[in-house]
């Protein structure tokens, strides 16, 4: 097969079957074209030894972080330029460690667009990145040093419209303060309204509200969805028809837990 790269003496699991089998793998033009166990005659790849399998997607990530104890320092100390830099570089070596696809669910908006187009246009060598941009938080709030802060349901509502407008995949928010920033509380809400309805849960059903009208170009089929973080948020979030959550606590809840209303 011309222009083709085959993978050959290894095994191969397509993320369906329950074990892996013997086959060489036929890639063409960047794309798997076969699997099988006998793949022809063309540029070939000894992988005796090894699994092919398809890419690993990471579902919560910071690609502007250094994973390191001194990431917030870091972060303070570095420009845009080298933020983005430093986001390029994440992405390069997450790609290469297998994984093909990755939610970045909190950067600063403008960078993490760049990003994303830059890793879609193969500029530079990165995963497919969806991204939320800076996460919605209060004034002083979880993660509020990305440049999300929102007060008052005016300014979350613009604060949706305008990640619309800037095409993010998701909208981030932080409805609870969180063990990154110091001063805020992981176990309460960050807002409330003057009305008995929690100024949080007004946030949810406006990103959610988002999620059922916003969309790219005509035909495109791009859709926002919030995405919540913490435990005391998740009976907000099922209240407001909240499609996707995040945190520590979906790895302690029974799959399908419903939640009462007190």
């Amino acid at each position: 097969m011309s222009g083709s790269l085959i993978l050959r003496g290894g095994r191969a699991w397509d993320g369906v079957r329950g074990t892996s089998a013997e086959a060489d793998v036929v890639i063409d033009e960047g794309r798997i074209a076969s699997i099988g166990r006998d793949a022809g005659a063309g540029r070939s790849i000894d992988v005796s030894g090894c699994t092919v399998m398809p890419g690993l997607i990471e579902g919560h990530a910071h690609l502007c972080f250094n994973a390191r104890s001194d990431w917030r320092a870091v972060y303070d100390g570095d420009s845009p330029g080298r933020t983005l830099l430093r986001m390029a570089a994440n992405g390069r070596r997450m790609l290469e460690a297998g994984i093909t696809t990755v939610r970045d669910l909190g950067s600063p908006t403008a960078l993490a667009i760049e990003m994303r187009e830059a890793f879609a246009s193969g500029l530079i060598l990165g995963p497919n990145l969806l991204v939320s941009g800076a996460p919605i938080t209060t004034t002083g709030g979880h993660c509020y040093f990305m440049g999300g802060e929102a007060d008052g349901e005016l300014e979350i509502r613009k604060g949706v419209r305008n990640r619309v407008k800037a095409e993010v995949d998701w909208i981030k928010v932080m409805a609870t303060g969180g063990n990154m920033t110091r001063g805020t509380n992981t176990l309460a809400r960050s807002t409330r309204s003057r009305s008995s309805r929690p100024a949080s849960k007004k946030l949810i059903g406006c990103a959610g509200r988002s999620q059922r009208t916003a969309t790219a170009p005509k035909g495109s089929g791009w859709r926002l969805r919030p995405a919540l973080t913490c435990l005391s948020t998740v009976r907000s979030a099922a209240e407001a028809a909240t499609t996707t959550t995040r945190g520590w606590w979906q790895r302690l809840l029974p799959r399908g837990s419903r939640f009462r209303r007190q």
